[in-house]
C-alpha cells in the first residue's frame, strides 16, 4: 500500500530519485549536497532505498559477484549480494554505515567500501564462502605504497619496534625513497638492505595481523578508518590460465610487496605518461606485433580481436572464413602469446 506523502515529501522523493536514475554510479560527479540528499532520502523513505540497492548500484553489485566468483570460486546469486548489502547498511533501521558519511566523497564510493567490509563475513557466516586460510606473512601482500596519507604510513610503520628496521620502512613508505636512495641514507649493501627489507615487511605484516584494527580518526572531522585493512591485504591465489589478463596478475603478484608499482616501473620507460593498465595493453600489442613468429594471417585476426576490437562475426564476413574458424584461432593464439610474455617476464 503506497504510503501518504506530503507535497514537500513527494518533492524530495522526486529529486533524488531523478538524481538516481541519471547519475552513472561508476563515475558520478555529484556534489556534497546531491550526495547528502541522497543519504537522507535512503534513510527516510523505502522506495528510495529500495530502488538504490537494487536497481542504481547493480554495476557494483554484479561487479561483486564477479569477484566472488574469480577470488572464491563461490556462485553467489545476484539478489542474495544485493540483499546482504542492503541489509547490513540498513542494520535494523539504523541505518549506522551511513549516517557517519559526511558528503566530502562520493556516496557511491563511501557504500563500495561499507559493502566490502561487510560482504565477505556475511557470505562467510551464511556458509555461502568459505575462507579456507589463516592471514599469515606468505599470504598477504603490504599496500602501504597505495596509501594516500604520510601520516598514515608513518603509523602503520611504528608498529615495528626494532629502531634500525622501522627506519628502513620510514625511507621506503613514508618518505617514499626509492631502494637506492634509503641503501645509501642508512649505509647498507645491496644483500644486507635485501635482507633487512624482508625482515622489515614480515614483521610489519605480522604486528598488522595481530592487531586485526587499527582505527585513526583523520583530522578535521574525517572519516575513521582501519589502518589495518588501508596496509594490508590478502593476495588471492590464481588459477593459471593461459590468458593475457592472468600473466597481467601475475606479474603484478610477482614480487611481494606494492606489485603494481614494480611493473608500472618497467613500462614507464617504454610508454610515458599512461596509466599502468594502458601501459600493459600497448606492451602487449607491440610484443605481439614485433616478437611472435605468426603469419600475416594470424597477426592479422589478433590484431583485428585485440586491439580494434573488431566483432568475430564481421572479422570472418571479411577474411571468408566460418566464425569458429576465427574464435578458435584468436583463442590458440591468445595461449600462445600468453605463453611466450610469461616466459619474457620471468627472464627479467
Amino acid at each position: 500500500m503506497k504510503k501518504n506523502r506530503t507535497e514537500a515529501e513527494q518533492q524530495e522523493i522526486d529529486y533524488v530519485m531523478n538524481l538516481l536514475m541519471n547519475v552513472n554510479e561508476m563515475q558520478c560527479e555529484l556534489t556534497k549536497k546531491e550526495n547528502l540528499a541522497i543519504r537522507d532520502a535512503i534513510m527516510k523513505y523505502d522506495e528510495v532505498a529500495s530502488v538504490f540497492f537494487f536497481q542504481t548500484i547493480s554495476p557494483m553489485i554484479w561487479g561483486f559477484v564477479k569477484e566472488l566468483k574469480e577470488t572464491y570460486k563461490a556462485d553467489v546469486p545476484y539478489n542474495d549480494v544485493a540483499t546482504i548489502v542492503y541489509t547490513e547498511i540498513y542494520n535494523g533501521g539504523r541505518w549506522s554505515r551511513i549516517k557517519g558519511y559526511l558528503g566530502n566523497a562520493s556516496f557511491f564510493g563511501w557504500v563500495s567500501r561499507v559493502a566490502a567490509q561487510v560482504l565477505i563475513p556475511q557470505l562467510e557466516a551464511s556458509g555461502l564462502v568459505s575462507l579456507s586460510r589463516v592471514r599469515t606473512s606468505s599470504n598477504t601482500s603490504l599496500t602501504l605504497k597505495s596509501m594516500k596519507y604520510r601520516e598514515e604510513r608513518r603509523l602503520v610503520v611504528r608498529l615495528v619496534k626494532v629502531v634500525q628496521l622501522r627506519k628502513l620502512l620510514h625511507c621506503i613508505y613514508v618518505a617514499r625513497m626509492t631502494e637506492d636512495e634509503t641503501k645509501r641514507m642508512l649505509g647498507m649493501s645491496d644483500e644486507v638492505f635485501k635482507e633487512s627489507f624482508s625482515l622489515a615487511q614480515q614483521m610489519l605484516k605480522e604486528q598488522l595481523i595481530a592487531r586485526k584494527y587499527y582505527y585513526y580518526a583523520r583530522p578535521n572531522g574525517g572519516k575513521v578508518v582501519n589502518l589495518v585493512s588501508l596496509a594490508l591485504s590478502d593476495k588471492v591465489q590464481l588459477v593459471k590460465t593461459n590468458s593475457i589478463e592472468t600473466v597481467y596478475k601475475e606479474i603484478k603478484m610477482k614480487y611481494d610487496e606494492d606489485e603494481h608499482d614494480f611493473l608500472k616501473e618497467q613500462l614507464d620507460p617504454l610508454y610515458p605518461g599512461l596509466p599502468v593498465k594502458a601501459q600493459w595493453n600497448q606492451f602487449v600489442i607491440d610484443f605481439a606485433c614485433e616478437k611472435m613468429d605468426w603469419s600475416e594471417e594470424d597477426k592479422a585476426v589478433w590484431v583485428a580481436r585485440f586491439r580494434d576490437g573488431e566483432s568475430p562475426v564481421e572479422l570472418a564476413d571479411r577474411l571468408g572464413h566460418p566464425r569458429s574458424w576465427v574464435d578458435n584461432r584468436y583463442s590458440r593464439l591468445n595461449k600462445q602469446l600468453a605463453i611466450a610474455i610469461r616466459l619474457w617476464w620471468n627472464e627479467r
